[in-house]
């Protein structure tokens, strides 16, 4: 494993994994997420070592994501060179022949489907780790509870962990630029309507979609909960503009 410093960030590379490159801004990220995690909990070393699960979970479960990608382009025949960490999630960056409409679509489920997988060992796990509910004993005239596998903050950083993961894949799957959802309604839908009015309506949504978690987001801050959304409304808007003007002049061509 070898780590260096270059422009805004750091790049890593793991044996045969593509370089790692996490920008400043993903670090910062991180430790939002990870300060709302506690946010309202009594200060403790307990609490302080969930925070830092949760946080070492987000990195591992966002680069687990791009990887997906990465390894499942290996897998199909194609060169992954590298693997972006930033504000805005991360991305995976490959090479090769011009890869099939089937293709794109698996490469860009894999992100989501590993997030279902992390979520479902995360949550299965804090199912056996939680204590049996307290039983009675009969002789002592009192109840009695087993004591726990795990300390309570840190199952509680597992299940949010899990349920994050959940969150994560669904939202992944939103219909909008730049996010797996839209990449994947891309592939089916412009072979049945065209690249422009492919354009149009997944900008649509899209926009729609943005500025609904900017809304979103504003009332977390004010309750409290800290909402990552990072759908852009100027990335689907120009995808809407731009359908809607080669629809306009192809409609001014037939005329």
């Amino acid at each position: 494993m070898k780590f260096k410093l270059q422009d805004d960030g750091l790049a890593i590379d793991i044996l045969r994994l593509p370089r790692i490159f996490v920008h400043g801004d993903f670090a910062l990220i991180v430790f939002i997420l990870s300060f709302f995690f506690i946010f309202g909990a009594k200060l403790s070393v307990a609490w302080l070592g969930a925070a830092v699960v949760v946080a070492a979970g987000i990195v591992l479960s966002i680069l687990a994501h791009e990887l997906g990608h990465a390894l499942t382009a290996r897998r199909l025949g194609f060169y992954p060179l590298l693997i972006r960490l930033h504000g805005g999630g991360g991305e995976a960056v490959w090479e090769g022949r011009p890869a099939t409409r089937r293709e794109l679509q698996l490469i860009t489920l894999a992100g989501p489907v590993v997030n279902f997988a992390i979520a479902g060992i995360l949550l299965g796990a804090c199912l056996l780790l939680k204590p049996e509910p307290p039983t009675f004993d009969p002789e002592m005239l009192r109840f009695s509870r087993p004591p726990p596998l795990i300390a309570a903050p840190i199952l509680q950083a597992l299940e949010w962990l899990g349920w994050m993961n959940v969150v994560w894949a669904i939202g992944n799957l939103l219909p909008a630029y730049p996010l797996d959802g839209g990449r994947i309604l891309n592939e089916f839908l412009e072979p049945w309507i065209g690249y422009y009015r492919t354009l149009f309506w997944i900008g649509l949504s899209g926009a729609i979609l943005a500025v609904i978690a900017k809304v979103v987001f504003v009332i977390g801050l004010l309750v409290g909960v800290f909402f990552w959304a990072p759908l852009s409304v100027r990335l689907n808007w120009s995808a809407l503009q731009a359908g809607r003007a080669a629809f306009a002049r192809s409609r001014r061509g037939r005329s």
